[in-house]
């Protein structure tokens, strides 16, 4: 299963949106398979229903908690059939699908239907909004070293879409508009990249022919090389380079990295670095970046 991001839907939904399906499940509880399913939602890209149906649990009889967020009770799906019952429809509708989306369906929705003998096709991929919606919202989580993930209801409201939380369906339509304000929002942060990142070369582009009569290397946009030079017995070589992608300036010595100065955009890095460049303020921190590289064990003292 490929786990892509939101910036491809709009691909899938220009070749066909009947094939764009989103789904949304409420269940008793959090851990299958002692927890199950209460009701599954699948719509296509045009917000057409193609599957809504509240299903009875096999073994769980009651589920308060669940039931104070998604309003299901146990006598509401006291008459209805399994979620079993429904597996080949809900496969064969799955195995249409050109890319499935969900909100944090990859480690809950899509495991959950396992459980109940749902699976997509291996070659279908799977777009969670949820993780793309975390690294556009920037929330830094210190504990698990990743972007903070955020509920559903707050990407909807950050989107300002309204609608009634912890129903499949209403999940589901809103976790599809959602996808898609992810989509435009992560275009237009990498078209703004990309004009940066031009804007980055042009820069150093003039400063490597006014400096060196040269062009500059763009060939790996992490290793960018700005300036070289010896220590004063010409036993080890100072190189300084710009990472475009880490928006960092590295400092190597004998190409060993013992200095990288980071910039939380590429705006920062222009505005501080590379708007201004001269090769003796690249060299300036050559004596610091000497003293680190010793105290690393690259080169003698």
């Amino acid at each position: 299963m490929e786990l892509i991001y939101c910036i491809e839907l709009p691909q899938y939904l220009e070749q066909d949106p009947k094939r764009v399906m989103t789904l949304d499940i409420e269940t008793t509880g959090f851990v299958p398979p002692q927890d199950e399913i209460l009701s599954l939602a699948i719509i296509d890209g045009n917000e057409n229903t193609l599957f809504c149906e509240k299903f009875k649990p096999e073994h769980t009889t009651e589920w308060p908690e669940a039931q104070s967020v998604n309003g299901i009770s146990p006598e509401e799906v006291s008459s209805c059939l399994s979620i079993r019952d429904y597996a080949d429809i809900i496969n064969a509708t799955l195995a249409e699908a050109s890319v499935v989306i969900g909100y944090n369906h990859y480690a809950f929705d899509l495991p959950f239907l396992a459980y109940s003998d749902i699976t997509l096709p291996p070659e279908t991929p799977v777009i969670d909004v949820m993780l793309d919606y975390a690294e556009l919202n920037g929330e830094w989580d210190e504990k698990h070293q990743g972007y903070k993930w955020k509920k559903l209801t707050d990407c909807a409201e950050h989107y300002q879409y309204q609608y009634h939380a912890h129903d499949s369906l209403e999940d589901a339509k809103a976790t599809l508009h959602c996808a898609k304000e992810c989509a435009r929002e992560l275009q237009a942060r990498n078209d703004e990249q990309e004009a940066d990142i031009q804007f980055d070369k042009n820069l150093i582009g003039k400063f490597c022919e006014s400096e060196y009569s040269g062009s500059a290397d763009f060939s790996d946009y992490h290793h960018i090389p700005l300036a070289y030079t010896t220590t004063e017995d010409e036993s080890h070589c100072i190189q300084v380079e710009a990472d475009l992608v880490e928006c960092s300036m590295n400092y190597l010595v004998d190409n060993n990295l013992v200095h990288q100065a980071h910039y939380s955009n590429l705006q920062v890095i222009i505005d501080q670095e590379l708007s201004c460049l001269d090769f003796d303020s690249l060299i300036l921190p050559a004596k610091e970046i000497i003293h680190q590289a010793a105290a690393y064990g690259y080169m003698e003292r």
